[in-house]
């Protein structure tokens, strides 16, 4: 069957061990159908307060990406998206919180 696009990366989280002041990590899973080969994934990380960060371009052998540099105690709305021959498919988004800045 020739390819298709993909539906959105599965299992979206919040890594909750990596959660600091300045940086969240997102992690996914394959998306089900891939409808061919994954070529990679894109992650676009915004907040209202600062708007979008440059969308990042992950490996298809990766399924998690760290945002760093961020702005302590403000939610973040992560989208991931995953690429085939045929184009981007479908986001899925997660909203996570900084955590609060040590004085």
């Amino acid at each position: 069957t020739p390819e298709d696009l993909p539906a959105a990366p599965a299992s979206i989280a919040i890594v909750a061990a990596s959660r600091r002041s300045s940086q969240l990590e997102v992690s996914w899973g394959l998306p089900v159908p891939a409808n061919g080969i994954i070529l990679g994934y894109e992650v676009v990380t915004e907040s209202q307060r600062t708007g979008a960060l440059p969308t990042a371009s992950v490996p298809a052998t990766s399924f998690s990406y760290v945002a760093t540099g961020l702005t302590p105690f403000t939610n973040y709305t992560f989208r991931v998206s995953a690429l085939t021959s045929v184009g981007e498919g479908p986001q899925a988004v997660i909203v996570a919180r900084t955590l609060f800045a040590a004085p």
